[in-house]
């Protein structure tokens, strides 16, 4: 299995761990990113977690695990060999493309319960009718012409929870990223998946 189809569908913003995640640790753990810091090396990061990552390059640490009984890909990302980014890509799959918007309210409802409400929720419409028809919205996200984001910052952490779509089917993300490092994690994260893959992953899909 490529990584390009499988972990990626990934990212682009948040965390989960050596046992089954909730909102709670999943956000705050006992570090930046579940029981990491912001930069730790691949093996520091390694050691944290009870099992082995299912993937690995010089950039990418994954593991499977799950958010609230929802298979996700756990990923870290480093970029020279320190800890920047953290991403939890859970691994829904809906043939009505409507619940992937319950799904975005239900997990940011949950991690508000540890985090409060988010300091920014921003709704991206690529097409003027589509803030009117709310029909609309289960085939604009399928084409990728919706994308929301809700994000809070926590002294040196931000996360944001982040919905998109394209190919048919919709992308629910959480991300963790280094306040201090996030255009150097961003602009990193864009060009290793750019060399990748050929394009940026939906996270950097203006």
């Amino acid at each position: 299995m490529k990584f390009g189809s499988r972990a990626i569908i990934v990212v682009s913003m948040l965390a989960v761990g050596v046992c089954p995640l909730s909102a709670q640790n999943s956000i705050t753990g006992d570090g930046d990113f579940r029981a990491a810091s912001w930069g730790q090396s691949p093996l520091e990061v390694e050691n944290l977690e009870a099992v082995a990552p299912f993937y690995r390059d010089e950039n990418l640490v994954i593991f499977r695990d799950d958010f609230q009984g929802i298979p996700a890909d756990v990923i870290y990302f480093f970029h020279e060999d320190k800890l920047i980014m953290g991403f939890t890509h859970l691994l829904i799959e809906h043939a009505d493309l409507e619940d992937y918007f319950t799904d975005y309210e239900q997990v940011k409802n949950s991690l508000g319960q540890g985090l409060g409400s988010p300091h920014v929720e921003n709704w991206q419409m690529s097409l003027p009718e589509l803030e009117e028809d709310r029909s609309m919205w289960a085939d604009a996200l399928g084409f990728g012409l919706i994308k929301v984001e809700a994000g809070w910052l926590l002294g040196t952490t931000g996360v944001a929870l982040r919905l998109s779509g394209g190919n048919f089917s919709g992308h629910l993300m959480m991300i963790h990223f280094s306040q201090s490092d996030m255009n150097t994690g961003r602009g990193a994260y864009k060009e290793y998946f750019a060399q990748k893959i050929g394009v940026p992953n939906e996270y950097f899909r203006n």
